[in-house]
């Protein structure tokens, strides 16, 4: 309906509802844009603000009138002079792309064969473009950094609840009468969290994410999915029946792939590249090395240009 809204990652709120939409969804680096003026942070450092839209050249050129340090950030990306949007102008020279299919969550989730699929594809359409892609398999502790993330959200969940409370004047005892059911939830495992699980957690996600970063030694991207399944039918992650069990089922075997770079900051992007047999889109992730949107935002215009979407999105019924 526009060209682009506004959106924010914290765990893939910018690339889940793009891959779940047929839309691109830029995560820029951690810092590359500003929280501020009443946050320096979002979930711990995990939170970053962009937007969704249909074409790379529109992610490309909000980010070049957003992107940079406000004054008093806590910390900011690697700088970057000129325009990103003039950066899509040149394609890259054959890299070296790395595949990556095993979700980060650490939990036993299959990923859809219409999603395999999709990556194939995309493989396919990047070797075509003169690139070499490789499987490639990062060895870490994918249940640690759960935990890890787990932790940190959590913390963070109870603290925004319960301050955005105090300023409205309602009780603590009496905010479950104002939220969903599973973000009462949060706020409790929040609570129930010491300041050495904190501080675990915050040690735990910078080791990964000093391993990501050695992984572009070898890899100039990695792909992988954005999501493990196609879109998923309205009411399938009910955050209001109290039925933590399914809720967490449900999301783990649909999400799985996005918020390790959260946790490592890296620039990571979803392209609506393959579209399912029951005519859903089904988004792709590229990552890049951190601070270096310019080589995601290129490869990702050279496969918009060779393999255009925005035909899609006739297909799109409200």
């Amino acid at each position: 309906m526009v060209p682009a809204a506004h959106a924010a990652d914290g765990g893939g709120s910018i690339r889940i509802p793009a891959a779940a939409c047929g839309l691109v969804g830029l995560k820029p680096t951690r810092g590359r844009t500003p929280l501020g003026p009443d946050v320096g942070e979002g979930w711990g450092s995990r939170a970053t603000g962009h937007v969704v839209s249909r074409t790379v050249r529109d992610s490309a050129l909000l980010l070049d009138v957003t992107h940079g340090p406000a004054k008093g950030d806590p910390y900011h990306a690697p700088g970057f002079e000129g325009r990103y949007v003039d950066t899509l102008r040149a394609f890259p020279p054959g890299l070296q792309i790395g595949i990556d299919i095993n979700p980060a969550s650490g939990f036993d989730a299959p990923v859809h064969p219409e999603v395999t699929a999709a990556i194939e594809k995309a493989a396919k359409q990047l070797e075509d473009l003169g690139h070499r892609v490789v499987d490639w398999q990062l060895d870490f502790d994918r249940l640690r950094l759960s935990l890890a993330t787990n932790s940190l959200v959590m913390a963070n969940v109870a603290n925004t609840i319960l301050t955005r409370a105090d300023s409205l004047g309602i009780k603590h005892a009496d905010i479950g009468n104002h939220v969903e059911t599973n973000t009462l939830n949060g706020v409790n495992v929040g609570l129930g969290l010491t300041g050495r699980d904190y501080a675990w957690s915050v040690l735990e996600i910078h080791k990964v994410g000093r391993f990501i970063e050695s992984q572009f030694d070898t890899v100039d991207l990695i792909l992988s999915p954005t999501l493990l399944s196609p879109a998923v039918p309205l009411g399938y992650m009910n955050t209001d029946d109290g039925d933590q069990e399914t809720y967490g089922d449900h999301i783990q075997r649909f999400w799985g792939f996005t918020h390790l770079y959260n946790g490592t900051g890296h620039p990571a992007i979803s392209l609506p590249l393959h579209w399912s047999e029951d005519n859903l889109p089904i988004g792709v992730q590229l990552v890049a090395p951190f601070g270096d949107e310019r080589r995601l935002l290129q490869v990702a215009a050279q496969l918009e240009a060779a393999h255009p979407w925005q035909s899609n999105y006739e297909r799109v019924v409200v």
